[in-house]
């Protein structure tokens, strides 16, 4: 139905009257304009989704990526339940749960899918999934207590916030700020995440109270006007390690304190609200906040001011009303619905449900063909009196790859082996002690092995640790090799000679000092026959290129650290080129340089651009009429 090489763009619309759908409407009655010129509507279909499906019907996905491969089919709806844990009181989160239970119940399909995250959730572990009973038990344990808005003083409930409360002077005052910037973080992380998703609405029901947006404060930094006193060496809390301008306990670290008040102070939190509205929009995400308190009788706090030493009901009213403003902001702009002001929240759940059961999905070649990654606003209209419209806001074009200096070949626009390669990171074990990493070489096995992050937070490898490698291969042959991880790293590189390296081998790591021993299995997939390019060694870099590189196995990245990798040249080579990928195959807007020379092609990225999620490093290289691609998936968790 779609024509050949162009951008071809779905369209989910809700056209309702007096609040419901408007059912019976035929692909004449649309008209679809994009930049305000008309496009032809090539495909035409109404959805509707039959509500009360039983949960036995329901089959989750087997792993993470399947649920998203899933959620990328247009007819499978995608919910996305949002627990505001610092703007709800535990009572009012308590009584949301069977409400919020009932909905799901009601309204997931046997194809639709939901996720549940809070602002300490990192978006990486958002797993969609379809059983609500799974939910249900979440609900009574993991989520029982989440409402955290009246739990009376500031509990922390992190090491940083730890952190805060012990050693600064404001510390409550830091914490809150510092709780605003996570929810911010995390709700524009999401944003980012379900626009590369999937292109068609996502619904956000989120479960809050609502909160007010503060603009930047600069705070007067401690010490007044004296010069600030030379930054403690202590012990890192969690780490064991000495450093600089460490809080010690017993002190109020000055200089620290002061970083982060002038950091969380001159955070505008109201452009950040209006830049998060936008994120929403550009990822067609809808939202519906639940207010969980419903009516609401003003119940004064300390912060809300005073009246003749007694709280200012107008300043008590009006924060209220700023609050609740907030919710109907983010469901306003978004083609959402707000359920505030009202103690029957089931009903509210259920207008939500009605809102969400049919739409339709309508398709288009655009005629605009320009590679330029640019936004496309979209625009619907019906041709039906007293009918208001919700639909996907716009889409951003394609952007052009790359041109080589010298011919190189072309790619699908979904170069194939993205799942596979992906499906590394899938692997990669959250419990894991040790990681490991193998790449076959002609003579032997290049192995990493490296500490995992939760491991060098427990502590215990400051000095270092001795690592040896146990390989099997073919025959039941065993060879052996032994390296050293260096006091201050937490990786090595291993050299395993080899006399062929076909394989399967299996290969066991252990680590050890002489406080303690970790083991693992790191095994070696069936070489690929190569002709221009090895495999890959990474290496995980800072900010600073006075810092060594170190090898890693862990191909997870924090976003102030640099990713660097080293292809060895089998061959001479005429020509290279090389992209960033989503994990969708799709070429992003940032350059990936390469460096040459006879042996090796290397690059070296930046990773402080990019949000969280999964990437991929996609390499082109030729020699004459010959050519190879390889690529490397690598996941930024923060």
């Amino acid at each position: 139905m779609f024509r050949g090489g162009v951008t071809l763009v779905n369209v989910d619309v809700y056209p309702r009257r007096n609040g419901r759908t408007i059912e019976g409407l035929r692909k004449e009655d649309f008209q679809i304009l994009e930049d305000g010129k008309p496009q032809a509507i090539e495909a035409f279909e109404f959805i509707r989704i039959e509500p009360n499906a039983p949960d036995a019907e329901r089959r989750d996905p087997n792993t993470k990526e399947e649920g998203e491969a899933q959620a990328a089919d247009p007819h499978n709806r995608v919910f996305i339940i949002y627990l505001d844990l610092n703007h709800t009181a535990f009572f009012n989160a308590l009584q949301a749960r069977q409400p919020l239970l009932n909905f799901l119940d009601r309204v997931i399909g046997p194809k639709d899918l939901f996720g549940v995250l809070t602002p300490e959730t990192p978006i990486r572990q958002l797993v969609l999934g379809r059983r609500t009973g799974t939910l249900q038990a979440e609900m009574t344990q993991s989520y029982f207590d989440w409402g955290l808005s009246d739990s009376g003083n500031l509990t922390p409930r992190t090491p940083f916030e730890e952190q805060l409360y012990a050693f600064c002077i404001d510390g409550e005052t830091l914490i809150k700020l510092h709780r605003e910037d996570e929810l911010m973080s995390s709700l524009e992380q999401l944003m980012i995440y379900l626009g590369a998703l999937r292109d068609e609405r996502k619904d956000l029901l989120l479960i809050s109270e609502g909160w007010i947006p503060r603009p930047a404060k600069p705070v007067q930094m401690s010490g007044g006007g004296s010069a600030p006193p030379p930054p403690p060496i202590g012990v890192t809390p969690g780490t064991g390690r000495l450093g600089v301008d460490v809080p010690t306990v017993g002190s109020s670290n000055t200089s620290w304190c002061n970083q982060q008040a002038s950091r969380l102070t001159n955070i505008d939190f109201e452009q950040r609200f209006r830049n998060l509205l936008t994120l929403a929009q550009r990822a067609n995400v809808s939202f519906y906040p639940v207010d969980a308190g419903g009516l609401k009788t003003f119940a004064p706090t300390a912060s809300m001011g005073t009246r003749n030493g007694l709280p200012n009901p107008t300043i008590m009213r009006a924060a209220g009303e700023a609050k609740i403003e907030v919710l109907r902001t983010l469901a306003d702009n978004t083609d959402g619905r707000a359920i505030v002001n009202t103690n029957d929240i089931s009903g509210g759940f259920k207008q939500i449900a009605d809102d969400v059961s049919s739409y339709y999905l309508l398709g288009y070649s655009s005629t605009n063909q320009t590679l330029d990654g640019k936004f496309r606003k979209i625009e619907v209209k019906v041709d039906q009196p007293r009918v208001s419209v919700s639909a996907r806001k716009g889409y951003f074009a394609a952007v052009a790859a790359p041109v080589p200096t010298t011919s190189a070949p072309t790619t699908s626009s979904v170069p194939p082996g993205i799942t596979d390669e992906l499906g590394r990171l899938s692997r990669l074990r959250s419990d894991a002690e040790v990681f490991g990493y193998v790449a076959a070489r002609s003579d032997s096995l290049e192995v990493v092995a490296e500490l995992a992050t939760a491991e060098i937070e427990r502590g215990g490898w400051n000095s270092g640790a001795d690592v040896r490698v146990e390989a099997t291969g073919p025959n039941d042959q065993a060879i052996s090799a032994t390296g050293r991880i260096e006091a201050g790293a937490r990786g090595t590189l291993i050299r395993v000679p080899v006399a062929a390296n076909d394989g399967p081998w299996r290969l066991g790591l252990r680590v050890s000092n002489t406080a303690r021993t970790i083991e693992d299995r790191a095994d070696a997939p069936v070489r690929v026959a190569r002709s221009l390019l090895g495999e890959p060694i990474c290496y995980r870099g800072t900010a600073s290129p006075r810092i060594p590189l170190r090898p890693v196995a862990d191909f997870q990245f924090r976003r102030s650290e640099r990713l660097h990798v080293e292809w060895p040249v089998l061959k001479p080579l005429d020509q290279h080129t090389a992209r960033l990928l989503d994990r969708r195959g799709q070429p992003l807007a940032v350059n990936v340089p390469v460096t040459k020379n006879a042996e090796v092609l290397s690059t070296d990225l930046a990773l402080a651009p990019l949000a969280e999620g999964d990437y991929l490093i996609e390499l082109t290289a030729g020699s004459a009429a010959q050519t190879e691609r390889d690529l490397l998936a690598f996941r930024v968790v923060r």
